[in-house]
């Protein structure tokens, strides 16, 4: 990782924080974009997604400060809007969308020069989510749809990409413990949540850093078009309470 030059979307908070110090406690020069910076010396870039064209400029003004790209991780989500069918109105959908998908699109078609030029092999990550591409959850229909279509990004760019030596794979986290989770639920609810992991426990960001550092290691060469799950198997837990 030393010297790689990393590109985080969403780098302010949470996973995308932990993302970002992880790829800078292995020599990684790395910015990254998002609303609001954070109390830390990594180069920030300020960007609002709710605008898609933002992203292709984030991309380009980062390869331009950092004289190249090799791995960009798009981790900017919005949970929001918040509601049943019919609750929410077709121009809050789209807001949600433009940040959580078409943003990822416009991040990645600018990034394939850069990346194409990159003599590490080009990386392009998206932090998914187990909401859309794997289960359901009641009144986050226009999150999941951004998720669900995010992986289908992935796949169909994965193969088009494979020519000019980038790989495109995602990141699918389950229940992690974020700071905003906690701020959200109480300790009992949160306990809740670490029951329903078969290991007793929720995720952490850094579980999630690990995963997106692996995919831009040189070990991960050959995967390509890959969803990696970090739920701890959450998701294949068909009755916790059988046999």
């Amino acid at each position: 990782m030393k010297d790689q030059a990393v590109l985080v979307f969403g780098g302010n908070r949470g996973i995308g924080a932990a993302i970002v110090d992880g790829f800078v406690h292995d020599g990684a020069r790395v910015m990254y974009a998002s609303r609001s910076p954070r109390a830390s010396t990594v180069p920030f870039i300020e960007a609002d997604l709710t605008d898609p064209a933002v992203g292709a400029q984030v991309v380009d003004q980062a390869a331009s400060a950092m004289g190249a790209l090799d791995t960009v991780v798009f981790g900017s989500a919005t949970f929001d809007p918040r509601g049943g069918l019919g609750a929410v109105s077709l121009e809050q959908v789209t807001e949600s969308l433009t940040v959580n998908l078409l943003s990822a699109y416009s991040a990645l078609t600018a990034a394939i020069n850069h990346l194409t030029d990159s003599d590490r092999g080009g990386r392009f990550i998206a932090i998914s989510s187990i909401t859309g591409p794997r289960t359901g959850l009641s009144g986050m229909a226009p999150y999941a749809m951004a998720k669900a279509g995010l992986e289908g990004l992935v796949r169909t760019a994965a193969i088009e990409l494979a020519s000019v030596g980038i790989t495109v794979n995602a990141v699918e986290p389950g229940l992690i413990r974020t700071e905003s989770l906690e701020a959200n639920y109480g300790p009992e609810r949160l306990a809740l949540m670490d029951a329903m992991i078969p290991g007793g426990a929720m995720g952490t960001p850094q579980d999630i850093a690990a995963a997106v550092q692996f995919l831009a290691s040189p070990g991960a060469r050959h995967i390509n078009g890959a969803v990696l799950v970090v739920d701890g198997a959450l998701t294949l837990t068909e009755n916790p309470y059988a046999p």
